[in-house]
């Protein structure tokens, strides 16, 4: 994998109180990337995740991420906001260029 400043990356970190929602969000919202992705015809993005964060729990949530590794993956955020698929009731993070994974 190519790493900052090299490409583009993208963190979306996701927490909530229960593991279960946390990571059926994160699921949900990796799988929309990758049908946006499929459907515009990028094929030079890639994705890890989602997996939980390496501290999987924070003041008492739990974290779930997943990461969009590539030059499109600013775009394809671009065409789609935040408010068209941010899950309710889920905490959403999101870290262009992130400094760390943990």
């Amino acid at each position: 994998m190519v790493y900052p400043p090299f490409t583009q990356m993208i963190r979306f970190e996701f927490t909530h109180f229960q593991e279960s929602v946390a990571a059926q969000a994160a699921q949900a919202s990796a799988e929309r990337f990758a049908t946006w992705a499929e459907l515009a015809g990028i094929k030079s993005m890639k994705m890890i995740g989602p997996v939980p964060c390496f501290y999987g729990k924070r003041n008492g949530q739990y974290r779930w991420h997943f990461i969009l590794s590539g030059s499109a993956a600013r775009e394809l955020l671009k065409q789609h906001p935040a408010e068209t698929w941010r899950p309710h009731g889920v905490n959403v993070e999101i870290t262009v260029d992130p400094p760390d994974l943990l």
